[in-house]
């Protein structure tokens, strides 16, 4: 009975054609003046001082219409 319930959970599981989640409907590219940064502020506005410009810190989400809008208006 084991055996047979465990060849029926194998059986199920490869009948089930699963597949690679596709991508979220409002994904985008990052501008490539974006800096990347480990979260260390005070060397961020002192990496801005120093060059003579100002700091924005952008939150956003994967997924997010008006975060794509964004990007897509304002910061490309």
């Amino acid at each position: 009975m084991r055996n047979s319930l465990a060849a029926f959970a194998f059986a199920l599981a490869a009948m089930s054609g699963a597949r690679a989640q596709d991508a979220a409907p409002y994904a985008f590219d990052i501008p490539p003046w974006f800096a990347s940064t480990f979260l260390d502020f005070r060397e961020d506005i002192g990496d801005a001082a120093r060059e003579g410009r100002r700091l924005l810190v952008y939150f956003g989400q994967d997924g997010c219409p008006y975060c794509k809008q964004l990007m897509m208006t304002n910061f490309s």
